[in-house]
């Protein structure tokens, strides 16, 4: 009875100190899992940063090209509009001075 009895007690102790390991590994290979999950979200998150800092140089740059563009035809449509008055300015002249003479001729 005695020796069942230690024998028991012996698989009892050992059973225990299995468990005991077991969960340690466990709790390990769980605090390792945890801190590579933290690595791969920072390098998530970085890598996220930089694309989206990426993306708002391009849009700059584009909408920097897109300005530009506005201004240039601002400009020339100003010169077009400049040349037609002066055009204008100089028929109407023209047209002034013609007057004049046919009045002379007239007189």
């Amino acid at each position: 009875g005695r020796e069942v009895e230690a024998a028991r007690a012996k698989l009892e102790e050992e059973g225990q100190a299995l468990r005991a390991k077991a969960l340690a590994e466990a709790s390990e290979l769980k605090a390792r899992a945890q801190a590579e999950a933290g690595q791969i979200r920072a390098k998530a998150v970085t890598e996220a940063q930089a694309l989206a800092e990426d993306r708002a140089r391009a849009a700059k740059a584009e909408a920097q090209a897109f300005a530009a563009q506005i201004r240039a035809e601002a400009q020339a449509q100003a010169w077009a509009l400049r040349e037609a008055e002066e055009l204008k300015t100089n028929i109407m002249m023209e047209a002034e001075v013609g007057h004049r003479q046919r009045s002379r001729l007239d007189t």
